[in-house]
């Protein structure tokens, strides 16, 4: 048995998948690679996959990561090359390492996310100012909607860094098994809409330290 850990670089129109399609598409690269993925034991046997946080509708990004268990031993380099020859365009392999048995797993160590994100030309000034008064409050209350049902949450300790250059947003939040915070919500607690959006590209994932998984 090989366990790996996988990051991966999402690009172009299918960054459009979303999270749940994506998985799927996963499945259906690893059968065309015929990478033996081990399978779960009981009625509803699942291929044993977990994947980092999930990645926003239309967000490009530069690491993604998912760790993954093979039923036979295999090397880094076959598994690499069989893999990067069954991906499709706009996915890209990036790196593979070994993960030993008892590793905190993908889901268990990503804490941050690092995002990039560009809008229509603004004051500058403005946003600066913007962003010294919205980091200055104790809470930044936000309406989620999911199907769940709609829940008011603090965005405030979930924005680590938030700087303007004058063309672009560094963004670093929280992201992973804790709770998430979206590069949209906190735009939209700075006053600029959804539609203002140029590009986002999500640069990093992070544990809580700040190291790569």
């Amino acid at each position: 048995m090989s366990i790996f850990r996988c990051c991966y670089r999402i690009q172009g129109n299918i960054s459009f998948l979303s999270h749940l399609d994506l998985l799927q598409a996963w499945q259906r690269i690893l059968r065309r690679a015929k990478i033996p993925v081990s399978m779960s034991q009981g009625f509803n046997p699942h291929t044993k996959i977990a994947f980092g946080p999930a990645r926003p509708v239309g967000v490009e990004s530069l690491r993604e990561y998912f760790d993954i268990e093979l039923q036979q031993e295999m090397e880094v380099a076959d598994f690499s090359q069989q893999l990067s020859l069954a991906l499709p365009e706009g996915i890209s392999l990036e790196e593979v390492r070994p993960v030993q048995v008892g590793e905190k797993s993908i889901t268990a160590l990503i804490a941050m996310a690092n995002y990039s994100v560009w809008v229509e030309a603004h004051n500058g000034m403005d946003i600066k100012k913007r962003i010294v008064d919205l980091l200055a409050k104790e809470e930044i209350p936000y309406l989620k909607t999911s199907p769940k049902g709609d829940k008011i949450v603090n965005l405030r300790p979930g924005i680590f860094v938030l700087e303007w250059d004058g063309e672009m947003f560094t963004m670093q939040l929280l992201a992973g098994n804790s709770g998430h915070v979206r590069p949209e919500e906190v735009l939209s607690c700075l006053g600029i809409e959804k539609e203002e959006t140029k590009r986002m590209l999500r640069t990093d994932l992070l544990c809580a330290d700040g190291a790569r998984p």
